[in-house]
């Protein structure tokens, strides 16, 4: 007895897009499949069994992506690792992350009316979503943003801004080592705990790795390799990373369809917009004559503000490349502090307007409009 797969995920695969296990079984008069998952401990997600049945050819078809956006929602899309460590000169700039990252097993068992068979697959998950047409990436050391290839990519850093950048899937115990080939320095290595999506901090709005002598950036685009040393020593990953002076401006960052996070810096200057709406009145109570000081027989119960902000940037064509998943994501976020260097905290935003991308021009001009936090005001 066997059963045979016909369609299956492979390498790291993108956990918002459709997961199809197709499969069959020589097992005589099977007429039904039986889906578990294995060492799920989620305490919000109970593990249950899925039975589904063949088509008229003997094959069941079983859709894995409910399942896996379930087990990544409990770490929901804001960055739980967005508090600033406090040893990076100790530990060095990295640390391994949860919750991108996923091994997950099915237990898969085909039935007919008196015995069964099983199998237990094994499939590696990221929580990500590629769009149609999209090659899923193999390289696991990959930068959780946009790349043509998944080995070379192109960033740009903010100087004096909270700035990092994710992997994949770095094995746990593998020391990574980055090479500036613009000054020929390569920084100290910096370990992996776990075998995780790995977070290399380049800034941490308070100094970083120019500041600190840990590799050294120019004010230009760097070009870096990113090593395993204890796998080889041919790169994993090319970065080119454009790093900006520090300046004034509003600073966002947002959940990208990669799994990882992007950043941006808009100009300083914007426009706000501020708007009040009246909540209902109630009676006063207050009972006069005319010309007794009567005001009003009803009051104002207080009102509600909104204040939205206007925000103006010019990008080369891979910035807009990759700015375009700003407009797509569920978790957006601004940096209190509009100067470097300050320290400062996040705060969740709204973003509309369209997003529009000449590609014939070398820089566009981009503009959003983003919906702070609802204003806290007086009412009764």
């Amino acid at each position: 007895m066997a059963i045979t797969f016909h369609k299956e995920p492979s390498g790291i695969y993108p956990a918002y897009n459709d997961c199809y296990l197709q499969f069959s079984s020589d097992l005589t008069e099977n007429n039904k499949a039986v889906i578990s998952l294995i060492g799920v401990s989620e305490s919000i997600y109970t593990l249950k069994d899925y039975t589904i049945y063949p088509d008229l050819t003997g094959k069941y078809l079983f859709n894995v992506k409910a399942i896996m956006k379930a087990l990544f929602s409990i770490y929901g899309f804001n960055d739980q690792y967005s508090e600033i460590p406090t040893d990076y000169v100790t530990n060095g700039f990295g640390e391994s992350i949860s919750g991108g990252y996923r091994v997950q097993v099915f237990k898969v068992a085909v039935h007919n009316d008196s015995t069964s068979e099983f199998v237990n697959k094994t499939y590696s998950f990221f929580k990500s979503a590629k769009q149609i047409g999209e090659p899923v990436y193999t390289n696991p050391y990959q930068i959780l943003n946009r790349s043509t290839n998944g080995v070379d990519f192109n960033l740009t850093y903010f100087e004096g801004y909270p700035f990092a950048f994710d992997l994949q899937r770095v094995p746990s115990g593998s020391d990574i080592r980055i090479k500036n080939l613009n000054t020929n320095i390569t920084a100290d290595s910096i370990e992996a705990s776990s075998t995780n999506a790995y977070r290399v901090y380049v800034d941490t709005g308070t100094y970083n790795w120019t500041t600190t002598d840990f590799l050294p950036l120019t004010d230009t685009i760097n070009r870096l390799e990113i090593y395993n040393t204890t796998d080889s020593l041919i790169p994993k990953t090319n970065l080119n990373l454009k790093k900006i002076p520090s300046k004034c401006g509003v600073y966002l960052k947002w959940f990208n369809l990669d799994g990882g996070y992007s950043y941006w810096l808009f100009d300083q200057f914007t426009t706000n917009t501020l708007s009040a709406r009246d909540y209902s009145t109630i009676a006063t109570n207050e009972f006069f004559n005319i010309n007794e000081g009567f005001v009003a027989p009803t009051t104002l119960i207080g009102k509600s503000g909104k204040v939205t902000m206007k925000l103006n940037t010019q990008v080369d064509r891979n910035e807009g490349i990759n700015l375009q998943s700003l407009f797509t994501s569920p978790s957006v976020q601004m940096w209190s502090s509009q100067e470097p260097f300050n320290d400062g905290n996040w705060v969740n935003v709204l973003v509309s307007d369209k997003y529009e991308l000449l590609n014939k021009k070398d820089i566009n001009k981009i503009s959003i409009t983003i919906d702070l936090p609802e204003l806290i005001t007086p009412t009764l």
